[in-house]
């Protein structure tokens, strides 16, 4: 299933790259597995066609994608500050 993805990633960015306007339209059984589908849901792929008893799959997933956004701003730089501080305490300690 990698295989796919990778083929699937590359055919997508040589089409942005390129300048072709066309939707990517993904479904199929991969749909079943919420693995999968979050995978290309988070890899830019914004287009699924996903049969209604499938639904909730997909509800779970954008729900919880949705409730992330902006949860997360600024976490990485203060982890890099954090990093710098202790590291600069840590080389006071050895003068």
């Amino acid at each position: 299933m990698d295989n796919l993805y990778y083929y699937i990633q590359i055919a997508h960015q040589h089409m942005r790259r390129t300048g072709i306007r066309m939707k990517h339209l993904i479904y199929g059984n991969i749909m079943r597995n919420d693995k999968i589908f979050k995978k290309y849901f988070v890899g830019g792929f914004t287009h699924f066609i996903v049969p209604i008893t499938l639904m909730y799959i997909a509800e779970d997933i954008l729900d919880n994608y949705e409730k992330t956004r902006g949860r997360f701003i600024g976490v990485a730089q203060k982890r890099r500050e954090d990093k710098k501080r202790k590291e600069e305490e840590k080389n006071n300690k050895l003068k």
